[in-house]
């Protein structure tokens, strides 16, 4: 066994030297044509020399078929030296076999199959003569192959070393792979190991019988070497048949012309945005640095970023490795979106390898593994199928860990889902770090860095980045998308309004494929439109003052919205829940914006329709995502329609029912920050989930102090003349009025622009606005205009 071994280790080193050499790769031929490869003088050498072991354990070897192949293979089957040397050599045996079957062996012309026959039936006399003349002429051929006593100058066996350099093979699975090729690309290689004897079995037992026959090896070292936990199978350079993986074999026969290290990753050079642009905490930019400041040379780390797409992680982390002098290395992304079998994924897991040999031994060296959920099975809880072949899911988390384990330099991993990945392989992670779907003050910041980009500050101001990061939930590549394919219209004589329209249309185009597309209108906190709650009709009375006391107890800021998303975390003020019900209109949602507007907070609202998905996990998954983003950013978060999230368990048909209730009081038992909750049906809501709220508040129509409240907030903006004592009896002799009936109002004066309208039109379109709502027939809802002929007015 030693001496196989030095032996294989020389065939190794030889392969090695070539790299040194100055070969012409490819000179005068095609990569990856047929003549490049039937013309390699490497695959020749290796046939010769593996056919040249074959010859030593068989003594001599048996088979007419194997011998006949043996033949060609050695130069006998055509006239010259070596038919000359083998008629002389078998010249004495001439008399001996005069009569005999054999005597055409000694007449000319030389026929292989004479003398395969006497192979083939053990004619010692014959074959021990013969078989020296048959190694002569291998060892003659070799020779010729390979001058000065190494390897010739070839294409293949370059590229077989920088494989072997670039993942480390060992000298049996350099062995085993240059095998695999020869069977499965040279037809005199494949029929001389099919015609091997007492090898008989069919299929993969029987190849890895004819592997064992020409490997320098013993059996078991060689079943070890294709066992499935093995290299050449774990990281797919053989399929389950020992066939070469299809992007093995188009590297070493040159189809593919860049270098190896090209195929599978590429160094990072590009800009890189300052980390306060990103969403990524200051605080954990410093556990990052301190996780790095007490490694130890030679010490390998891992991180995890995980989250939606279009949240920053790809940037964060190549910002990142600026920051803290690092050289960032990405693995290249998985070519096809359909791996059914799991060979991209394995590509993908060669890449990391590679990557950590070629270039992961340094110190200042770092590893990006982009998009890697299916290498670290977060994507519906699944690794590759190509990991899973025969072994189950223990094989390919078994790989998955050793690339964890294995690495000596800083490696940055970034996956979509970070749910369903094994605890096994999470605890090897230093540090994770997890990314919600942006919200409104993280869109703004990317707005903001887009912008400067693009150079558009002038043409997409603060304000109307501020308002377009409200009402379009796009990530940070359509945000991109849309500012670069308007970035040079200004220069083509598009005024800004024209642009800024056209934007609008790209975002929205966006938005129809994006998870989220277009938020919910965003909550108008301006304090001209904001009335106090005291105006309200609200019970218990004394509750409310409470919850009004808790707030107060905030210092408000200096105008709505002053501070919102500077931080990344924290409360919003104190932390408790409040219930909202009653009828619609009735000033629910008013009160939400108004406490969110007192405590200096973003409100995040949220809907039934926002939450709810038509997949399994989906809502709860969803309802988790609220409350951290909400906390994330300091924000009040707003449910409203909350029935449709929390009714009564034991109404529920379905077990997911279930479910998302006890996800939503989970979520709520924990939050840090004032949530609040509005429903038209408190009835149907579940017992134990009217427990968790802190305050419960029942809403009603607005007394004659309410309604002059709002009337005054904001319709008598929008009236003309004097509000005089007749308008404010009129307004006061109507009852049942609610909140809505003034906010709908004031948006239809807004949208129609008419104008400012007399205070008896106002007054009449709300009482009808009021009828409308309770069912009663109305003459219409509308405005009076004057009648050009008659000077009369009619209903507008």
């Amino acid at each position: 066994m030693a001496e196989s071994s030095d032996e294989n280790n020389q065939f190794l080193a030889d392969a090695r030297a070539i790299l040194n050499g100055a070969f012409p790769k490819g000179e005068g031929l095609v990569p990856g044509s047929v003549s490049t490869i039937a013309l390699d003088p490497g695959l020749s050498w290796l046939e010769l020399r593996f056919v040249q072991r074959l010859l030593e354990r068989l003594t001599p070897p048996n088979g007419r078929n194997l011998v006949h192949e043996i033949l060609s293979l050695g130069g006998f089957s055509t006239p010259g030296e070596w038919q000359n040397k083998m008629t002389a050599t078998l010249r004495s045996l001439r008399r001996s076999y005069q009569g005999s079957r054999f005597q055409d062996l000694f007449e000319p012309p030389f026929h292989i199959a004479n003398l395969a026959k006497a192979f083939e039936e053990e004619e010692t006399r014959i074959t021990t003569r013969a078989l020296p003349v048959i190694r002569q002429a291998f060892e003659t051929q070799i020779a010729r192959t390979s001058p000065h006593g190494r390897p010739p100058d070839s294409p293949f066996l370059t590229r077989l070393a920088h494989l072997v350099e670039t993942f480390r093979l060992a000298p049996i699975e350099t062995e085993i792979l240059s095998l695999a090729m020869l069977y499965f690309s040279q037809k005199s290689f494949s029929e001389i190991m099919d015609a091997v004897p007492h090898a008989s079995r069919r299929g993969r037992c029987g190849l890895l019988e004819r592997f064992v026959r020409f490997s320098s090896f013993p059996y078991p070292m060689v079943l070890n070497a294709v066992r499935q936990d093995g290299t050449l199978r774990r990281l797919g350079f053989l399929e389950s048949d020992f066939e070469p993986d299809s992007d093995i074999f188009e590297f070493l026969y040159g189809v593919r012309s860049e270098p190896l290290s090209d195929r599978y990753f590429f160094a990072w050079k590009g800009a890189v945005l300052p980390l306060d642009r990103l969403m990524i905490a200051p605080a954990d930019v410093e556990t990052i640095r301190s996780v790095l400041a007490n490694r130890q040379p030679g010490e390998g780390v891992n991180f995890l970023l995980g989250g939606p797409p279009g949240t920053g992680k790809t940037e964060t982390v190549r910002s990142l490795a600026r920051e803290l002098g690092l050289v960032l290395y990405e693995v290249r992304a998985s070519s096809s979106d359909n791996d059914e079998n799991g060979s991209e994924g394995l590509i993908r897991m060669r890449g990391v390898w590679a990557c950590q040999n070629l270039v992961g031994q340094g110190e200042s060296a770092a590893i990006l593994i982009d998009e890697a959920d299916d290498l670290l099975g977060g994507r519906g809880g699944r690794l590759p199928f190509g990991l899973l072949m025969g072994g189950g899911g223990a094989v390919g988390k078994a790989l998955l860990n050793e690339t964890l384990d294995r690495t000596v330099c800083v490696q940055f991993w970034i996956a979509n889902h970070l749910e369903n990945i094994d605890p096994s392989t999470r605890r090897r992670f230093a540090f994770a770090i997890r990314y919600d779907r942006a919200t409104a003050a993280d869109r703004q910041s990317i707005w903001t860095t887009a912008c400067e980009r693009y150079d558009l500050t002038g043409v997409v101001p603060p304000e109307a980045q501020r308002r377009l990061a409200g009402v379009y939930a796009i990530d940070a590549g359509g945000i991109d998308s849309a500012l670069r394919n308007i970035a040079h219209l200004q220069g083509l004589g598009w005024g800004r309004d024209r642009i800024l329209t056209q934007l609008e249309r790209l975002l929205e185009a966006q938005g129809r494929f994006a998870p989220g597309g277009k938020e919910p209108p965003p909550i108008d906190l301006r304090p001209e439109i904001l009335v106090e709650p005291g105006a309200l009709t609200i019970e218990p009375a004394a509750d409310l003052g409470t919850v009004l006391e808790i707030i107060g107890d905030r210092s408000r800021p200096q105008g709505p919205g002053q501070g919102c998303g500077q931080r990344k975390g924290g409360a919003a003020g104190p932390s408790f829940s409040l219930l909202l019900y009653g009828p619609p209109g009735t000033g629910k949602t008013h009160l939400a914006r108004y406490l969110a507007f007192r405590l200096g907070r973003p409100i995040h609202h949220r809907t039934a329709a926002t939450i709810l998905d038509k997949f399994v996990g989906g809502t709860e998954e969803n309802i988790r995502r609220a409350f951290r983003e909400a906390e994330r950013e300091g924000a009040v978060l707003f449910f409203d329609e909350i029935d449709g999230l929390l009714q009564t368990r034991e109404r529920a048909s379905r077990s997911w029912e279930v479910t998302q209730v006890n996800e939503l009081l989970s979520a709520l038992e924990s939050f840090q920050g004032l949530f609040v909750a509005a429903t038209n049906h408190e009835a149907i809501l579940d017992t134990a989930a009217l427990r968790r709220f802190h305050f419960q508040l029942r809403f009603g129509p607005l007394g004659p102090a309410g309604v002059l409240t709002f009337y005054r907030t904001l319709l008598l903006p929008m009236a003309e003349g004097p509000f005089g004592r007749r308008s404010r009896a009129n307004l006061g002799a109507l009852h049942g009025l609610v909140p809505g009936d003034f906010a709908a109002l004031r948006d239809r004066l807004i949208l129609q622009g008419k104008g400012r309208v007399p205070h008896d039109q106002l007054i009449a379109a709300l009482e009808a606005r009021r009828d409308a709502r309770r069912g009663r027939p109305s003459p219409g809802i509308g405005f009076l205009a004057p009648d050009r002929t008659t000077g009369a007015t009619q209903p507008g």
